[in-house]
């Protein structure tokens, strides 16, 4: 930070230097991706419940949760889509990344075997989806903050310019920092 006065040393002008600049820039960054964050848990969780009516028959129950978290989990998949361009230059957080997708496919594929299984309690089914729901939304908050993380860095060697993206992003050799 630089201070400059004026011959009596009372300060006229309060400079913020650069990297004072450019940890603004992140926490503005890190500060938007928290609200769109926090906005899209609240609409998930706003969506209006339908009451569970073990009167019905078993179709129409499979038919109402389908039609109440089928969207809700399509949606979740497509945000953790987003964030894998991001998480994918980076090798422990591209196996982050993998580790949700899996338990997300592995989640998926259950919840169809038990909808498709006469003899699976729905209410059972009803709550583990909204468990695993609040997991997912868990798991993609914490994919967000890591891929905020990630820096990006310039090397230079003679006139080839290299762009290293990484957590801890470091030089090839032979390559010097810009």
């Amino acid at each position: 930070m630089a201070l400059s006065t004026h011959g009596k040393g009372v300060p006229l002008t309060f400079s913020i230097g650069r990297n004072h600049r450019q940890k603004y820039a992140d926490y503005m960054k890190l500060r938007r991706v928290f609200a769109s964050l926090v906005i899209s848990t609240i609409a998930i969780s706003t969506i209006p419940a339908q009451a569970f009516d073990p009167n019905a028959s078993r179709a129409d129950q499979v038919a109402s949760l389908k039609a109440q978290y089928d969207p809700q989990l399509d949606l979740a998949y497509a945000n953790f889509m987003k964030l894998k361009a991001k998480l994918s230059v980076d090798p422990s957080t591209l196996k982050s990344f993998n580790a949700v997708i899996e338990d997300f496919v592995e989640t998926r594929a259950t919840i169809d075997k038990n909808l498709a299984d006469p003899a699976s309690n729905m209410k059972s089914v009803e709550e583990y989806i909204q468990e695993e729901l609040g997991e997912f939304s868990t798991s993609q908050f914490k994919l967000t903050q890591l891929a905020a993380k990630i820096k990006t860095i310039s090397c230079i060697k003679g006139k080839s310019v290299k762009k290293v993206s990484a957590l801890s992003p470091k030089c090839p050799s032979g390559f010097k920092k810009k």
